[in-house]
């Protein structure tokens, strides 16, 4: 679960070859004195002083390429402490702060990341059973990855909301990945809690702007004077609004998946073919009241993608009055448009 990188870290790999120099110095050392201390084996230690002096030229020269390497690792892990988008702390497990960036300082004002979020946690069930997930996460070590409410001014029912994604995840210094092997010392010494707090307000609420509007404009179709409904390139109703769904005095679900004409059958009689390439036709539906109404259906083919799909559009009580029926037409030209203009498949 614990990833490391240890290995390609470049202050790691300093650390590493700081320590094998001070090995290597010290043994150089420990080899001229041998050179007072056994004077008789003189050659011998004359060349392990030789091998060990070339290797700490050796190590020398490789730590000198590991600092570049570490000194702009730094100067990287510098920048992302600099970050004042996004909050970043790391605490140890008896919940101290080990480090933290700019952005975290100012905003946790050093409050403790649970302390913080449950004093300004929204006080709804949603929010709170997100609180105690992400304490249990903490306590087991888990990576977790919420977004919560937080208010900040209790003056007023909404203002000073905003919405946060919280990010956990352990880190650890150990050289185990596996949780069920880490002792007790690496727990306690060498694991730590990486958390990232990320204002998503905007982001939210650009989201909840554009569900409403969706809402706004399934409702606006689907109580439309006029009857609506879409079919797919098989042949297949995949839309149908309630207006239609009363007038053919049948439930959505029985009519989705199926064929408009075992609805609305057609009359070749009445079929006639508009300037615009349209199709409209009369036809008969018994309604609610068990009485024959007459309906125009007006049909439009128009391509989604790579696919040709068909929209129609139902107009009850047709008038005898010319200038009525063409009311009507200018109704299905908006509706049409509508349909053309929508952001929706």
């Amino acid at each position: 679960m614990f990833k490391t990188d240890q290995d390609i870290r470049p202050d790691k790999i300093l650390e590493k070859r700081l320590l094998l120099l001070v090995f290597v110095l010290t043994a150089t050392i420990v080899s001229i004195g041998f050179l007072f201390a056994y004077p008789t084996y003189l050659r011998p230690i004359i060349l392990s002083v030789f091998i060990f002096i070339i290797l700490s030229i050796y190590i020398t020269i490789t730590i000198l390429k590991s600092g570049e390497s570490a000194i702009l690792y730094g100067g990287l892990a510098n920048e992302i402490l600099k970050d004042r988008k996004i909050c970043y702390t790391i605490i140890n497990t008896e919940g101290k702060t080990v480090l933290q960036n700019e952005a975290a300082k100012e905003f946790l004002k050093k409050i403790p990341v649970l302390t913080f979020l449950q004093e300004h946690a929204v006080s709804d069930e949603n929010n709170l059973q997100k609180l105690k997930q992400l304490q249990l996460s903490a306590e087991h070590f888990k990576e977790e990855t919420l977004e919560i409410a937080l208010k900040f001014d209790n003056k007023t029912v909404f203002s000073g909301q905003e919405w946060y994604r919280v990010t956990l995840r352990p880190i650890s210094i150990s050289q185990t990945d596996n949780t069920q092997k880490i002792s007790n010392f690496d727990l306690k010494y060498n694991t730590y809690l990486f958390w990232s707090l990320e204002n998503i307000t905007s982001e939210k609420t650009m989201d909840t702007i554009f569900q409403e509007e969706r809402r706004a404009f399934y409702n606006f179709l689907n109580y439309l004077p006029l009857g609506l409904y879409l079919i797919n390139n098989k042949g297949k109703v995949e839309y149908v609004n309630k207006t239609l769904s009363d007038i053919l005095n049948t439930p959505k679900q029985d009519i989705l998946g199926q064929e408009i004409t075992s609805f609305l059958p057609k009359n070749p009689a009445t079929e006639q073919k508009l300037p615009n390439g349209c199709t409209q036709y009369t036809t008969y539906v018994k309604n609610a009241a068990k009485e024959i109404a007459e309906y125009l259906v007006k049909v439009d083919c128009f391509k989604e993608g790579n696919e040709v799909q068909t929209r129609g559009t139902v107009i009850g009580n047709i008038p005898t009055n010319a200038g009525l029926k063409q009311a009507y037409e200018q109704a299905v030209s908006e509706v049409n448009t509508i349909f053309n203009l929508s952001p929706f498949g």
